[in-house]
């Protein structure tokens, strides 16, 4: 919550895409910390990245932005789907 928060800029309770890749590298950077693989954004394609941008400010329609709450939704949607192909 705390990385969100210090990535929402204009504190509105949801991110822009420029706040979401924010926010995104900010959780990067947490993972890398504690020693966790991950991806750098620098790493990701443009059009992987606008995908990702698409599902997640797709998640509450007609709204612009992505709250806490849609990317906790997807992140386990996400995971979901994951764990069924394994």
């Amino acid at each position: 919550m705390a990385s969100f928060q210090a990535a929402d800029a204009n504190a509105d309770g949801v991110l822009s895409k420029e706040e979401m890749r924010d926010f995104v590298g900010k959780l990067g950077q947490n993972a890398g910390a504690r020693g966790v693989p991950h991806m750098d954004a620098a790493d990701v394609a443009e059009e992987v990245q606008e995908a990702v941008w698409g599902l997640y400010n797709g998640k509450t329609e007609g709204a612009d932005g992505v709250s806490m709450a849609d990317f906790g939704a997807v992140t386990e949607e996400l995971g979901a789907k994951i764990r069924s192909l394994m």
